[in-house]
């Protein structure tokens, strides 16, 4: 039998304790029950039931009661016929009076699952890097199970999920950036980045650029044709692709950076990781008309000739 793998932690006011990849969930109330805990009357024990039966209780416990529907009689009735949420989850408190008169709890069952398996996480994982919420993948794992009844969850679950894994990921978001850009390394052929921190332990800077960006310069690196500006929202970060065009007349990019700041020393870093990245400055860059950018160009590409687009 192999090692059990556990760990646990809080959301709110519940406890959320994984066990061998599998989620549970287990009430953080005050009066949670415990093995071999007693009662010296029935009465105290009754009401200490009703009292965690009332916190405890759960919207997806037992399952939905079946109505006939006789299809000949009832062919007016316009009720709407909505899937359960219940997944009959067996959480439960046993107890029973010893020789003594004392009432104890022999057995209890505290954690519960709305599970959403590995699988499906890894359908709304895969779903929203192309830009599909959790509606959509709901809805897809409900065509592929066969119906709403066989996917263990609900589309609330789903949206829970993703909401959990956003609160997860909030604080550590720029580490996976970088160790996704750091692991690319060491696959692909010619690939460059960098990136750079201030003194808060926050990400600054960030720079990447793949092979195929790197032979189009090779080919069409003479003009950098724009160095366009566009605001990240969600980040508060500057957005920088640099780009050119082909013989065909077509928008072709050799790279592309984020900047917490507009000021000259941000775009110096941006412009000095590009030049890392390529070894060679091009011939001609065009810009627009911004005085930071001006002078940043004119520090790092001291051999380029700067025109201002129009």
């Amino acid at each position: 039998m192999g090692n059990i793998e556990s760990s646990s932690y809080c959301i709110r006011d519940l406890i959320v304790r994984i066990i061998n990849g599998k989620t549970y969930w287990i009430l953080d109330v005050n009066m949670r029950p415990y093995k071999g805990q007693t009662f010296p009357t029935f009465e105290e024990d009754l009401a200490f039931y009703k009292e965690y039966a009332r916190k405890s209780v759960c919207n997806k416990q037992g399952l939905k009661k079946k109505s006939a529907y006789d299809t000949l009689t009832d062919s007016n009735n316009k009720n709407r016929r909505r899937p359960s949420i219940r997944v009959n989850y067996e959480t439960y408190v046993r107890m029973k009076v010893n020789n003594n008169n004392v009432w104890h709890i022999y057995e209890l069952k505290e954690e519960h699952t709305h599970i959403l398996t590995f699988s499906q996480k890894k359908i709304i994982y895969d779903m929203s890097n192309v830009n599909m919420g959790t509606s959509a993948a709901y809805k897809y794992m409900k065509e592929s199970m066969g119906g709403f009844k066989n996917t263990g969850a609900t589309g609330t679950d789903t949206k829970n999920f993703k909401r959990d894994w956003i609160e997860f990921i909030e604080e550590r978001d720029a580490n996976f950036v970088i160790n996704k850009l750091t692991k690319k390394k060491d696959y692909l052929h010619d690939f460059s980045f960098d990136y750079s921190v201030g003194s808060n332990g926050e990400l600054t800077g960030l720079f990447w650029s793949d092979e195929e960006a790197k032979r189009n310069y090779s080919v069409f690196g003479d003009v950098l044709d724009k160095f366009v500006i566009s605001l990240f929202t969600r980040y508060k970060m500057i957005f920088v692709p640099f780009t050119a065009i082909n013989n065909h007349k077509r928008c072709i990019t050799f790279g592309a950076g984020l900047l917490s700041s507009e000021s000259i020393e941000s775009y110096s870093w941006l412009l000095h990781a590009f030049k890392k990245a390529f070894l060679k400055e091009p011939n001609v860059i065009v810009t627009d008309q911004d005085v930071v950018i001006l002078q940043a160009v004119s520090t790092v590409f001291k051999n380029a000739r700067h025109r201002l687009c129009m």
